[in-house]
């Protein structure tokens, strides 16, 4: 299991993609540490509460980057074949949990880097918690969608297609819905951390993390009866 969670997680910083990433994040982080004097989600009621600060700088693109470095983790293994070397040997729910984990971790180091950047760069080390949480928890249902969606497709370009695509709607959905609430928008959001940054409390939290362990089961069943 671990050595799957090894070579997935090591695969992604070995692509050009993952040299990228990191240019593009601390180059975001940079332009968030020397223009705002506060590290929260809304610093200003009357400002866009989406693009507040790193932490949802993270949200944002998290599944994005997330999507186009991992959205065939588990398609790419099918579409090459590689798996049925693997399933004789290892079970269906090591294989997933680990590959679920090389994202996640993958997640939580890229925030680490660029929000340990922000503190540095400002000289100081207060952090909000209860931010934080939500963006590591935020973490685990992006990892579950990834889990999912790359679960349901046996060819690796149509499984990272299909996570590009949903990176790039849903925070265009929110920021639509933002500016101009609708319930049907909304109702869709509620299905994604979006529905539940604002505001950011305990309860959201706890909502964000039922969906990323709904999601991660019904990826896990659709993994577990898929012919390799």
């Amino acid at each position: 299991m671990w050595q799957i969670f090894k070579k997935d997680f090591l695969d992604a910083f070995k692509t050009k993609k993952n040299i990228f990433v990191y240019i593009v994040f601390l180059g975001l982080a940079y332009v968030v540490a020397k223009n705002k004097t506060v590290f929260v989600v809304n610093p200003d009621p009357s400002q866009l509460p989406l693009f507040g600060s790193v932490d949802v700088m993270l949200l944002i693109f998290g599944l994005l980057i997330a999507g186009a470095l991992f959205g065939g983790i588990v398609s790419g293994e099918v579409d090459r074949q590689t798996i049925r070397f693997i399933v004789p040997y290892v079970s269906r729910v090591k294989i997933y949990v680990a590959k679920f984990l090389a994202i996640f971790v993958y997640l939580i180091l890229l925030s680490i880097v660029s929000i340990g950047f922000v503190l540095i760069y400002r000289q100081t080390f207060k952090l909000p918690w209860l931010d934080i949480t939500m963006l590591f928890v935020t973490f685990l249902y992006v990892a579950a969608l990834l889990m999912l969606i790359s679960s349901l497709f046996n060819q690796e370009k149509l499984s990272v297609f299909t996570a590009a695509i949903v990176g790039i709607v849903l925070p265009i959905l929110a920021l639509i819905n933002m500016l101009q609430p609708n319930n049907i928008i909304n109702f869709i959001l509620k299905l994604t951390p979006f529905g539940y940054l604002e505001p950011a409390n305990w309860g959201s939290i706890a909502s964000v993390l039922a969906l990323s362990v709904a999601f991660t089961v019904l990826g896990g069943l659709i993994f577990s009866r898929k012919e390799v």
